[in-house]
């Protein structure tokens, strides 16, 4: 398991089989059951790359290959591929995408 303090405070961490982190090229990949978590993001796939910004040098962009998933929230997404970028946080899903929304209120109801 790997953690990253990022210039925002917030802890990028990753979990997964196998790791292995390039200085020369600033690169960072991971393959086997990997599992990120940033802020309110939790992701996870069967392998995946963390590459810094041109200009920072800092980690900025993750990408997801092979069948992975993001969740934020009541959202899920399912995609063959997915970019995860942290500054500014956003994401992409391509390559049938599927979105799971829970709608925790009405599960409430149906609950009593």
């Amino acid at each position: 398991m790997s953690h990253t303090e990022m210039d925002d405070g917030k802890t990028l961490t990753i979990k997964g089989n196998r790791q292995q982190y390039s200085k020369k090229q600033n690169t960072f990949n991971c393959s086997g059951n990997i599992q990120v978590w940033y802020d309110d993001y939790y992701a996870k796939g069967p392998k995946m790359s963390v590459f810094p910004d041109r200009t920072t040098n800092k980690f900025n962009e993750i990408y997801f290959t092979g069948r992975s998933l993001i969740n934020q929230g009541e959202k899920t997404i399912y995609a063959d591929k997915i970019k995860m970028q942290l500054k500014p946080k956003d994401f992409y899903a391509e390559g049938n995408a599927k979105t799971v929304i829970k709608n925790i209120q009405s599960q409430q109801l149906e609950d009593k």
